[in-house]
């Protein structure tokens, strides 16, 4: 990262949200720090959105629009390969940056990178239940790739990068909810600081929304699956060593949409191998819910036991 005031480049990714993206912008635009540009990615969206984005007249906006849609991994690497910053960061497209955001994290990360971290994170307000979004520690430390992969911290964080970081990797456009792959290595690759302070205020819907989400993957179980075995090939022997029982989780979850892709004998070998790694009495129910010949069954116990 260079010395002096580093270009941050600030990734938003949208696709048919016209109605909230100007809060969005609006929070990058009214930044302290004024050293930026902001890659807004649209995923072809069908609304008014590139009116909205025109409407701003502003030039350290840059629009990109896919001719289809493609995925928020195709989106992620669309940004990364148009960024021009130093330093790298994101909001989504209904959320908003507090308006010392970028200052405060790239004076963080200038302090920070002469000793090896390349890699900030913040707390983020989830506005609707006036909670903090992410669990883990409360006090400033550094966080370990162990710390992330065991799960002792979870949910969202804001978070800001060295370009020097991310260089030459990408997001496999070919999985499904797979950015935890991603984030994982480059946590291999430096330690990750948490700074104790709000500085991205997140706007979601938790009823409806999470339905649909959840929806979803139950829509590309097959996809998903993909994904997950792909996450414990990754980092299955990395689990074994250092966190036995969240690996047994993780084949759970590998279990069960293997099941419900129609890999019924498939799924329900893993949800052995589950249950050998660590018995859990969610894993155990999931195996013998996996011989039932209704899959709305499962799906059932699959949300009230693992999600």
């Amino acid at each position: 990262m260079q010395r002096g005031s580093p270009l941050v480049t600030v990734l938003l990714p949208t696709y048919n949200r016209a109605h909230l993206l100007p809060r969005a912008i609006r929070s990058v635009l009214n930044q302290t720090y004024p050293h930026f540009e902001l890659i807004i990615v649209d995923d072809g969206s069908t609304d008014d959105t590139p009116k909205v984005i025109k409407a701003f007249r502003d030039r350290r906006i840059r629009y990109i629009r896919h001719d289809e849609n493609r995925g928020i991994l195709a989106v992620r690497n669309t940004g990364l390969d148009a960024a021009r910053g130093d330093c790298i960061t994101k909001v989504d497209d209904d959320d908003e940056l507090v308006p010392e955001a970028l200052e405060i994290a790239v004076n963080e990360l200038r302090r920070l990178v002469p000793r090896g971290v390349h890699y900030v994170v913040f707390d983020v307000l989830d506005v609707e239940r006036n909670r903090l979004s992410g669990a883990g520690p409360r006090r400033e430390r550094l966080l370990t790739f162990e710390d992330f992969l065991c799960e002792r911290v979870t949910g969202d964080y804001w978070g800001i990068i060295t370009r020097e970081l991310i260089d030459g990797e990408r997001f496999d456009e070919q999985l499904y909810g797979g950015e935890k792959i991603m984030w994982l290595k480059l946590r291999r690759k430096t330690a990750t600081y948490y700074k104790p302070m709000v500085l991205y205020r997140a706007h979601r819907s938790h009823g409806g929304a999470r339905m649909s989400a959840l929806k979803r993957r139950l829509e590309n179980a097959h996809r998903v699956a993909m994904t997950e075995a792909q996450y414990l090939e990754a980092y299955g022997d990395d689990l074994n060593k250092l966190c036995p029982r969240v690996l047994s989780r993780r084949l759970a979850r590998l279990g069960f949409y293997q099941t419900l892709s129609g890999e019924i004998n498939k799924g329900r070998e893993t949800l052995r191998i589950s249950l050998r790694t660590w018995f859990s009495l969610s894993a155990l129910m999931l195996y013998l819910f996996a011989y039932l010949p209704c899959r709305q069954q499962l799906i059932r116990i699959y949300f009230e036991l693992i999600h």
